[in-house]
Parts: C-alpha cells; sequence; structure tokens
C-alpha cells in the first residue's frame, strides 16, 4: 500500500468525504494520493486496503449516497458486498442504494442478515417502509414468505411503526405470502388498528389463528401461543376486542401462560373488558345463541 493514505488524518478525510456524498472530492483525494506516490499509471484502488474501501462503502451507505457508492465499487469491480453493507442500504429504504449494490453483486439477493437469524424483508420492515420499496425488493428476488427463524413479514408489516400496513399487506399477499401463523392479525389487534384487523379478517386471516412461530417480535414471549383476542385485552382496546369476538373469536383459548380471553381480562381489571368477555363465555355456553354481543362493527377501508 501507497505510503500516503496510511495517516489516520488521510483516512479521515477519504471517510468523511464518503459520508458527505462528495463524490468528486473522494476522486480528487485518490488521484492525489497517486500523484504523491509517484504511481501515475496505478488505478486509485491500488493505494487501497481492502479494509477502507469496506470502510468507505459503509460511511457511503450509511448516508445514503449512491452516486459515491458506485463511485467507491469501481476501484473494486469484483469485491462481494459485505453484509453490513447489505443491512445498511435495507435501512436506507432507498431503491436506489439496493438497485446499485445488487447490479454489482447479484448474490445479495441470497443473504442472511446477522449470522443467518435475520431475512431481508424483516430488516427492510423493520423500521417504517414504503409499499415500492418492499416491491422493489420482492422484483429482485426475495420471498415474502414465513422464515422459521425471524419475525414474518406479514406480522412486521402491521407493527406499530409502520403507516401503510394495509398497502405493504397487500403487496405481500400478492406475492406469496401466507397469513397463517403470520402474528399479522395478532400484531394489529396488540396496537388496536381496528382498520387493519378489519381488513385481514376480510382477506382471510384465521380470527383464531395462534401464533406458534417467532412471527410477531411485538410480544415479549414471541415464539409462544398468542391468540389476537388475548393481545387486544391485554392492550386494553375494547372495540378490537368487540369486533374479533364478533367474527368468531373464541374467548375459551389458552394462550402462552394458559390464561382464557376472560382470565386476560381480569387481569387487567378493565371493568368493561370484563363485562364484555363475562358476555361471550355466557353466550358461548348457551346452545344455538348466535350473535349474542348484538355488535356488528362494519370498517371499511377506501
Amino acid at each position: 500500500m501507497i505510503s500516503t493514505l496510511s495517516t489516520s488524518t488521510q483516512r479521515e478525510a477519504l471517510l468523511q468525504t464518503c459520508a458527505i456524498g462528495r463524490t468528486s472530492k473522494l476522486q480528487e483525494l485518490l488521484h492525489t494520493s497517486q500523484e504523491h506516490g509517484q504511481d501515475h499509471d496505478a488505478q486509485p484502488s491500488a493505494s487501497l486496503e481492502s479494509s477502507l474501501i469496506t470502510a468507505m462503502l459503509t460511511k457511503a451507505t450509511q448516508n445514503n449516497h449512491p452516486d459515491t457508492v458506485r463511485y467507491i465499487l469501481t476501484l473494486l469491480p469484483r469485491m462481494k458486498i459485505p453484509e453490513e453493507i447489505v443491512r445498511w442500504a435495507l435501512l436506507s429504504c432507498s431503491i436506489e442504494m439496493y438497485k446499485t449494490l445488487f447490479t454489482h453483486d447479484p448474490s445479495i439477493i441470497h443473504m442472511i442478515i446477522r449470522d443467518g437469524r435475520e431475512t431481508q424483508l424483516g430488516k427492510a420492515l423493520s423500521i417504517p417502509a414504503s409499499p415500492e420499496h418492499i416491491a422493489f425488493l420482492i422484483s429482485c428476488g426475495l420471498k415474502p414468505s414465513n422464515d422459521p427463524f425471524d419475525a414474518s413479514p406479514l406480522g412486521l408489516a402491521c407493527g406499530r411503526w409502520q403507516t401503510r400496513s394495509v398497502e405493504l399487506c397487500t403487496i405481500l399477499l400478492q406475492h406469496g405470502a401466507s397469513l397463517l401463523h403470520s402474528g399479522a392479525l395478532a400484531a394489529a389487534a396488540k396496537i388496536g388498528r381496528i382498520e387493519v384487523v378489519s381488513w385481514l379478517l376480510e382477506q382471510g386471516a384465521d380470527v383464531n389463528d395462534i401464533v406458534t412461530k417467532a412471527a410477531l417480535i411485538t410480544h415479549p414471549c414471541k415464539g409462544h401461543p398468542w391468540p389476537a383476542l388475548h393481545a387486544a385485552i391485554e392492550s386494553g382496546h375494547l372495540e378490537v376486542v368487540r369486533l374479533l369476538l364478533d367474527r368468531g373469536a373464541d374467548p375459551e383459548l389458552l394462550d402462552e401462560k394458559g390464561r382464557t380471553a376472560y382470565a386476560v381480562a381480569k387481569a387487567g381489571r378493565d371493568q368493561q373488558m370484563i363485562s364484555l368477555l363475562g358476555v361471550a363465555v355466557r353466550g358461548k355456553a348457551e346452545p344455538g345463541s348466535e350473535n349474542t354481543l348484538g355488535i356488528r362493527p362494519d370498517f371499511v377501508i377506501t
């Protein structure tokens, strides 16, 4: 390596330039270093350690500068993109950034994040995501199916940080995602998103589906049985509970602690919730008693 790039000051200048996305300044710094090294015929990459190039790439990706990333990748045209870079690209929510990396190294589509414990769609949906970004990632080859080692894409799409859950779920369902054991209904019920709960039920979500995988990261006991009804009761969302019961939620299902819905309501000491569940339990015990709550909310998404 040429000594002109060995000082911490020079390395810091390169990294700072990448962080602010000044591609022309980066080219100038590298060519100046070449001249000082008196090796005018060498490529700029000849004066750079691979670890420094990776650090530069990380800075540019973290700060969402795809033009700078494209230039850095020309320094090592055969470079395999490290997992950390892909992770930052996913978190950037930038279609152009991921496309830049994917064009350079299509094999990144098969990469699992964090030592095989997180899918790329899972990472992209772990922050507020745009449907356009998720649709692009799927078009590149990412699969929206549930993964036993990660929260499901549908469950994440219904997380409290998402503002466009219905659009995200629509895209995922169109490309093969399954509502079964996805945790989507429980996730929406937990945060009181009644319009999303209603929409999921209209799409065929099983009101009595029990999360048995690591499908719902919003619950501390992920991977354990947790019906949507219990999720809504535990979080105090009375209208969601009404809707679920009216759509056939079974108040006698047990959660991960072996509790019925009524037991969860009693633990929460919400008298309205306790009364509502008491009516539901008595109604279920009476033969031929349907719609005992006398409630049929009609939530329509337009």
